[in-house]
Order: C-alpha cells, then sequence, then structure tokens
C-alpha cells in the first residue's frame, strides 16, 4: 500500500497541545478501494493521542 500523505502539523511559534486532522471513515472493504463502487468514505476531525495504547472510537461514529 502507497501512502499518498504524511500526517504533517505546524505551530504558530508554540506548543501544539492537541494534534488534529481530518480523517476518513469507512465501512470495511475487500480488495483495491478504487475498484469497490460502494465504497462510502465519510470525513470527521481526528484527535491524535501520541502516548495512546489502544484506539478508540465514539459511539456516536460507531452508529452513522
Amino acid at each position: 500500500m502507497t501512502h499518498k500523505h504524511a500526517l504533517t502539523l505546524n505551530s504558530k511559534g508554540g506548543l501544539l497541545r492537541v494534534l488534529k486532522s481530518t480523517v476518513g471513515v469507512s465501512m470495511p472493504f475487500v480488495g483495491d478501494p478504487a475498484v469497490q463502487k460502494d465504497l462510502s468514505i465519510k470525513s470527521f476531525e481526528g484527535v491524535w493521542d501520541t502516548g495512546a495504547t489502544g484506539t478508540v472510537i465514539t459511539k456516536k461514529l460507531l452508529m452513522l
């Protein structure tokens, strides 16, 4: 898999207290997403926890 973008954030002269970026979420798929026609990707604001030992999504996102 080739990644097109890296997560790069810039501060405006200070420390970054929170790392946020736009993320895409979809139902799982098998194969190439360019071939799967019914793939629906929704955009959300993601918060990155660089000290996390696990990953969490909210119940609200799960119910979409």
